[in-house]
């Protein structure tokens, strides 16, 4: 089993803050049963502090142990909602031409399950922006962070760039790595309105939580126009004219 780095999730309250390091995360993966992650200790610590270590180390253990994809993606939508912004980047979704999608927590790997392909074909139930935009913020394509990257790797190497063509460019992209559209389907992205309102909404809701995270305006706004711009492609395929 690969080792954890040494980077640590930290998880802030009203009254304080708990961290998780490298080896509270390898005994979660590791643990027989739910029972030896979490301590009564450690709940009394969290109620009082206002944290959620215990409830990230029960979601650590889930998504190692995830009996179906409902089980493991619910765990890894759960984590994301427990750990600070500033530590969101140890926690990755990753998708490849070549490789199968995993899950990542720090240098962690999670395989998906089986029915991984089932599952993100059929979908999920609405989800609210702001979960939409903390995933959004977990994928990885090809190793490249996709808020952050996909303007770039989105066009390749188009030389004779305008509005136009960069928006060809993307669309054909996008069309083209199948299971990079399927999780923009799972996550919402096709539900942009004629109006563009989803999508709006969703690179304000990026922005702010990107900003959050590394304190960029830049990186933020950039991360905010892919995220708006996923969004129109992703409706533009689920709904051709």
């Amino acid at each position: 089993m690969a080792n954890i780095d040494t980077s640590i999730a930290t998880f802030t309250g009203k009254y304080g803050s708990r961290t998780l390091d490298a080896a509270h995360v390898d005994a979660c993966v590791t643990a027989k049963s739910e029972k030896d992650v979490t301590s009564l200790w450690g709940r009394i610590k969290d109620y009082f502090l206002g944290t959620h270590k215990e409830e990230a180390k029960l979601a650590l253990f889930q998504l190692a142990h995830a009996a179906n994809a409902v089980e493991q993606f619910e765990a890894f939508w759960r984590l994301n909602q427990l750990v600070e912004p500033t530590h969101s980047d140890l926690l990755n979704w990753n998708l490849s031409v070549n490789e199968p999608c995993t899950f990542q927590v720090g240098e962690h790997i999670f395989p998906t399950t089986p029915d991984w392909s089932r599952f993100i074909q059929f979908g999920w139930s609405e989800m609210e922006l702001d979960d939409t935009a903390r995933l959004l913020g977990t994928l990885r394509f090809n190793g490249d962070n996709v808020l952050a990257q996909f303007h770039q790797f989105g066009v390749g190497e188009l030389n004779d760039r305008n509005a136009d063509t960069v928006l060809l460019a993307q669309t054909r992209f996008l069309a083209g790595q199948y299971e990079l559209y399927l999780a923009m389907t799972l996550l919402g992205l096709g539900n942009n309105d004629a109006d563009g309102n989803f999508a709006f909404d969703l690179n304000e809701m990026v922005t702010r939580r990107v900003f959050d995270a590394t304190g960029d305006d830049d990186v933020a706004a950039r991360a905010g126009r892919n995220a708006e711009n996923l969004s129109i492609l992703t409706s533009r395929l689920c709904n051709p004219v």
